[in-house]
């Protein structure tokens, strides 16, 4: 057991209420509105495993959109701004490590797992720029 972190890409669709079969699957939005995708299986972008520190800062991200649930299996839809604020804690190596039963070590952010986060933000980036949402998910 242990924090294991996701980023996926999927395509989103308007809900067709009249058609139950239409909705597969989705997250909620910055204005708390339901999303959802057209994918059955929404292509994995990125994979972290304890990396406390960036999912403490997905933490903060969720609480300040008002979320107040337990952080954990939570779809997060990122927007280029989060990217942009993302990108610049890593140029700054801002990233600290959060304290989790399941969050492994509390060791600082190494170069490599900041290299990593800048790649996933790049790509992060083409997606959203290609009609995709991009969401965090975690599960610990």
């Amino acid at each position: 057991m242990g924090l294991d972190s996701y980023a996926f890409a999927a395509k989103t669709v308007k809900p067709n209420p009249t058609d139950e079969h239409s909705i597969i699957t989705g997250c909620l939005d910055a204005e708390g509105d339901w999303q959802y995708f057209d994918d059955a299986k929404p292509e994995e972008i990125s994979y972290w495993r304890k990396f406390n520190a960036l999912h403490g800062w997905m933490e903060n991200l969720y609480s300040s959109r008002g979320g107040s649930n337990q952080f954990n299996c939570l779809a997060l839809p990122l927007y280029s701004d989060d990217l942009q604020a993302l990108k610049k804690a890593c140029e700054t190596k801002s990233l600290e490590p959060v304290e989790g039963f399941f969050f492994g070590t509390q060791e600082p952010v190494t170069d490599e797992e900041y290299v990593d986060v800048l790649a996933f933000i790049t790509k992060a980036e083409m997606y959203i720029h290609t009609g995709y949402v991009v969401y965090y998910d975690s599960w610990w």
